[in-house]
């Protein structure tokens, strides 16, 4: 028989692809899908209690951006939003985003951009 806990870590942490899970568990890649909807997932989290703020925004193209927020100890990604424009304001809700989990911030890092 299965495990559908199992079969999520083998997915998750081992990397496994739907056929390679089928022919370890000798059964069909219908059967993995299947089994993987009944998994328990949840989600954790293991973020120190005081971080160092590394932020910034990379852009894919003219007006689809990314600005990230990590943890510059653990590299850690703390939040991230997608952005058509890097603005303080997105900065600043980020770092309250950061804050209001209880995260204390202890020093901000961002490059040297000029005011937008």
């Amino acid at each position: 028989m299965v495990d559908s806990d199992q079969l999520w870590y083998d997915y998750t942490q081992g990397k496994q692809t739907y056929q390679q899970l089928a022919i370890e568990n000798n059964c069909s890649v219908k059967t993995i899908q299947r089994k993987l909807d009944l998994a328990q997932t949840t989600v954790q989290t293991n973020f120190t209690s005081v971080v160092n703020v590394l932020m910034d925004t990379t852009y894919f193209g003219r007006i689809f951006g990314v600005m990230v927020f990590k943890d510059g100890l653990t590299s850690q990604i703390l939040y991230k939003q997608y952005v058509q424009q890097e603005t303080n304001l997105g900065y600043k809700l980020g770092i309250e985003k950061i804050a209001q989990r209880g995260i204390i911030i202890q020093a901000i890092i961002c490059d040297g951009a000029k005011d937008y």
